[in-house]
């Protein structure tokens, strides 16, 4: 058992919708709602060979996180060394599908 191509494809679009260059809220109020999705997701396919799954969408929040800080702080680079993956799970607070994984499991 795994989540599917297209849940799979259903949360990388509310992700995008919570990440679009028109969402103008504050940044803790997308992150919490950003958290609340992954979170959401995570306790719905909570079963099964999940890590090939959450690991795809790790990189995926990782990627659009950091367009969204680069272009909401108007960077002329992408941001990856001012939003690295430490900086944005640890400092920002985004929650990382892989550290909800049980031990057994990863």
């Amino acid at each position: 058992m795994q989540p599917s191509k297209r849940s799979i494809a259903q949360i990388k679009q509310r992700i995008a919708g919570l990440l679009r260059p028109a969402n103008v809220a504050p940044w803790a109020q997308v992150v919490a709602a950003l958290n609340r999705v992954i979170r959401g997701w995570a306790n719905y396919f909570g079963m099964g060979l999940r890590w090939k799954s959450y690991r795809a969408l790790d990189w995926y929040v990782i990627n659009g996180v950091r367009n969204f800080l680069q272009r909401r702080h108007q960077m002329p680079t992408r941001g990856t060394r001012r939003f690295s993956a430490r900086h944005i799970y640890d400092e920002q607070g985004v929650v990382r599908l892989k550290s909800l994984l049980g031990r057994s499991t990863a």
